[in-house]
Order: C-alpha cells, then structure tokens, then sequence
C-alpha cells in the first residue's frame, strides 16, 4: 500500500540561480512555500523536501519506483495538482497534492495536504511508461507484461487494454482523442487509435524513449543502441523522416529518455539520458528533423531506466530562458543542469543518500518537483523566496 507521510524540513544548499538572456536571475522552480501568508525565506536554504514513504514490501526493489508523471494544470485556481507513480510491481497510484496559495495566486495560506486518490494492480509486472491524456482524464500505462492499458480517473477503472506481441517499452498519449503510439521490444512501433494506413514501423533496434513534439505533429524515438529516428506523424500515419537514424549515445550506449525544451527565440533543446554516464544536450533545427549535440554532462548512469523532465526557469522580472533539465541519477542524487550555461548542481536526500533516484517529474507551473528512487519512494520539493547562492557562469 503506497502511503505520503508529510514529514517536512529543510534541506542544505543554496538556490540554483541562472542568467537569463536579459542578464536577469531565473531560479529552479517557482516560489510556493509560504509562512504567514508570506513566500517562506528560509534562514540556511530555499529547499523544502517532503518525505513521502514509498510501497512497503518485503525487498525494497519490488516496490521500485519508475516512473512519475504530473497532469497538466491548465487553471490557475485549481486546487491540487495530481502526481501518478508507477512501480515495479505494476502497481498504479495517483495523488492529489494541495497547491498553495501561491501557486493558486492568492494571499491565502495553505496546507500542503496529499490525499490517495487511486491505488490499483495496473500490470502484472513492471510499469514501463506512463503518461496522461490529453484531457488528463486518463492514463496511459504500458508493462513488461506486454499490455498497455487505459486507467479512467473520474471512473475509477481501467476503459481500454491492448496487448501486444512483446514486452512493451514505452507508450505516448497523441493529441487525438484515444490515439496513441507504442513501442515493443520487437523494435515495432505501432500507431493505435487510428484509420491511418502506416500503422507500424520497424527500427533498427527497439525504442527506449518516445518523445512529441511539434503539437503532436513529430516524434523521436531513441533506442536501445544509441540512435535517434524523426518520424512526420499525419493522417497517413508513421512516415520515416531518417532511415538510418542518428547516432546519439557514445559507444552504441541506449537512450533511456528524450525531453524537449522549449528555448524562446530559437528552436528547442532535446535531452538525452544516456547509459553512457551522461546527460546529452542537442539543438534541434526548427522542423526538429536534426539535432547537434551540444554538450555531454556527467551523469551516473550505466544499468537503470534513468528520465528526466525539463524545468522552465523562473524570473521575477519576466525574463525567459531554456531554464533546468532535473534528472535522476544512479548515486542517489537529482542532478540539475543549467541549460544556459551548462553547468551542474545536485540536490540529495540525505536521509538515504546512495539509493539510484529514477525519475523526475515538475509541474506545469514549474513549482512543485517530484523524484522517485528504486526503495518505492518519492521525494517532492519545493522552493521558498531566497534565491541568495550560486549564479551559472561566475
């Protein structure tokens, strides 16, 4: 039973601080923590970890977390954000996470209340990947027990179920109402959903990764061997833009996520988790048909499924900036890049310091960050108003 225990205290370290492209300062996530109706100004640190326990079994790597995912808040006085975990065990659970007045742009204090929402036996093995609609009324779940399956919020149970041919490696949740894509350890991607004709598509070797972009218009698939394919999705379905893919992870090394972000004024960033020991950052061209790598960032990361999310920098002043990339790493740290000056800090949990932290998750809003290791746990942080501490470059 996954059970959020809201043990809350202070974490050391200094703000992680960025140079905007109007020289302003642009910190890792949004101010929320507040103290009498107040942003909370800590006196040693910014960060606020709360503790959540994580699946209690009888081996801790049953319960491994592995994946999270936030639904997209679109209103501004929403009152909770939902976070999903999903585990190894092929357990599915969602929360609902109390925003506090700050987020909700109101003076009102509010408790940081985490309410279950759904606990359920999703697979009969691991969670793979998982995503929510685009409405964010459902969630997409895929295993290695070979199925994807459709989990209705509102409803409380599982609408839709596909099984596949093979283990099933990742899946994304299209635009289009029920439309979506998988990717199975038979190197097949598969369009569901859909009355295009090119359903599937063979790769060279099995995607690791799917990423969309373009309003759902171009997918990359990263792969088991280092390679990164651009496919045009339309009403004719899966059209190849690369036919012999593009070489990303050194040494054949496999792309465990892509994550795309957005830079204002220029075409977009693409990372890359890869099982090279590095994060790898790559420009994309405009029609995101190409990527130039940038920088390779130092990472641990040889065995795990690691991910990462993209953390929009916030600016006081209204400056705008590619902002973070926060990924999990197998030392136990959430490692966090600056995507302007490429440098690096790291966020640990001192409670458990050495146990691999999988992935990471942020809001919309870029206020609330979640992580969960391979112990079943998930960590959510928050900021409060210093931002005294490190600047990118100096």
């Amino acid at each position: 039973e996954t059970e959020i225990l809201p043990l809350r205290f202070l974490i050391g370290g200094d703000a992680i601080v960025s140079k905007g492209k109007s020289g302003g300062e642009g910190t890792l996530l949004r101010p929320s923590l507040q103290k009498n109706g107040k942003i909370f100004k800590g006196d040693a640190t910014v960060w606020q970890r709360i503790d959540s326990a994580g699946l209690p079994t009888s081996k801790p790597s049953e319960g491994a977390v592995t994946v999270l995912c936030f639904r997209e808040c679109h209103d501004p006085s929403e009152k909770y954000e939902l976070l999903a975990v999903g585990c190894k065990s092929g357990t599915l659970s969602i929360f609902k996470i109390r925003r506090t007045g700050l987020e909700r742009n109101m003076e009102e204090e509010t408790s940081e209340d985490i309410e279950v929402v759904t606990r359920a036996q999703a697979h009969a093995k691991a969670i793979t990947s998982m995503c929510f609609t685009a409405g964010g009324d459902s969630i997409i779940t895929s295993s290695s027990d070979w199925t994807v399956r459709v989990y209705n919020i509102k409803e409380e149970r599982f609408t839709e179920e596909f099984t596949d041919t093979s283990l099933v490696v990742c899946a994304v949740s299209l635009p289009k109402p029920g439309a979506l894509i998988t990717a199975n350890a038979n190197a097949v991607l598969q369009l569901r959903g859909s009355s295009a004709e090119q359903q599937k598509v063979r790769l060279d070797h099995y995607a690791r990764s799917l990423m969309l972009a373009l309003g759902g218009r171009r997918l990359l698939a990263g792969t088991s061997r280092g390679h990164v394919h651009f496919f045009e999705i339309s009403a004719q379905g899966l059209e190849r833009l690369n036919h012999e893919g593009l070489q990303v992870g050194q040494n054949c090394a496999a792309l465990t996520c892509l994550t795309l972000a957005p830079c204002p004024d220029n075409p977009p960033l693409v990372l890359a988790n890869c099982m090279d020991n590095t994060v790898c950052i790559m420009q994309a061209n405009e029609q995101l048909t190409n990527l130039t790598v940038q920088r390779r960032l130092a990472n641990a990361h040889r065995l795990l499924p690691l991910r990462s999310s993209h953390v929009p920098g916030y600016y006081e002043d209204g400056d705008k900036g590619a902002g973070f990339v926060a990924s999990g790493a197998e030392d136990g740290k959430v490692r966090v890049f600056d995507l302007e000056s490429f440098t690096e800090q790291s966020l640990e949990s001192r409670a458990v310091p050495t146990v691999p932290v999988v992935d990471v998750a942020v809001t919309k809003q870029g206020s609330l960050m979640a992580s969960g290791d391979v112990h079943g746990r998930v960590f959510l942080w928050r900021r409060g108003g210093d931002t005294n501490g490190l600047v990118n470059g100096h």
